[in-house]
């Protein structure tokens, strides 16, 4: 599933939008779905889930340069 526009509703959008993850096409997605469920369910809130998956996606284009 891709980014809906539902932030207000939908905990992935939510933390999506804070990632600015917000394509509505899975290949340029920058974590899964169930990427981002799974930070949900390990992180205390929705911003700790934001904060790792920042950190995830850092990693990710850091491993490029």
């Amino acid at each position: 599933m891709t980014y809906t526009g539902a932030p207000a509703t939908v905990i992935v959008d939510e933390i999506r939008l804070l990632l600015f993850d917000t394509s509505n096409s899975a290949d340029k997605e920058l974590l899964t779905d169930a990427e981002v469920n799974y930070l949900y369910t390990r992180e205390p809130n929705v911003i700790a889930a934001a904060v790792k998956g920042a950190e995830i996606i850092a990693a990710k284009f850091a491993r490029d340069i």
